[in-house]
């Protein structure tokens, strides 16, 4: 699954968002953005099904951070989680 990721400049996940294409309503979303500040970053990454979860994505910013070299944006697990 893919979702969008706002980082700092050090990879940092400071927000998500999931993207969905109908609401429960079978209509069409309503069009909408990130739109990130001075100094912030958006990236599209790739996410494992088992953190795509609604429990793991809360704590996403806790686990992981965004690799922000090579050629596309990557999540990583933190070398150290904070506890």
């Amino acid at each position: 699954m893919n979702i969008t990721i706002v980082t700092n400049q050090k990879g940092e996940i400071l927000g998500t968002s999931q993207h969905t294409t109908t609401t429960g309503t079978g209509a069409a979303p309503k069009d909408g953005g990130i739109i990130p500040l001075e100094g912030q970053l958006v990236h599209e990454v790739e996410v494992p099904a088992n953190l795509a979860e609604p429990e793991s994505i809360i704590k996403l910013h806790e686990t992981h951070i965004v690799d922000l070299f090579g050629k596309t944006a990557k999540l990583v697990e933190r070398k150290s989680v904070k506890k």
